[in-house]
């Protein structure tokens, strides 16, 4: 199944845990119905949680850099 990229790519909006991504051709009445269920069923602090841990676990810049550093060192270990 394709997916709709808006508001996010797959490696950051994870369905069910900080977001949904709904599948490529919904309409904005869909993307509404979407919100408006989130709402009404509690689960928005849930997703503001899961993308909280993302963030501190994955989604930062001091994780980026970490990663960065690697490539760079494995490069320069390699030539």
């Amino acid at each position: 199944m394709r997916w709709t990229l808006t508001g996010g790519i797959p490696n950051y909006v994870k369905n069910g845990v900080n977001g949904y991504r709904l599948p490529l051709g919904c309409t904005g009445e869909d993307f509404g119905k979407k919100i408006k269920e989130t709402i009404d069923n509690g689960e928005l602090s849930k997703l503001s949680d899961g993308g909280r841990k993302l963030y501190k676990g994955r989604l930062n810049w001091e994780r980026w850099g970490c990663e960065v550093k690697k490539i760079i060192d494995e490069v320069c270990a390699n030539t």
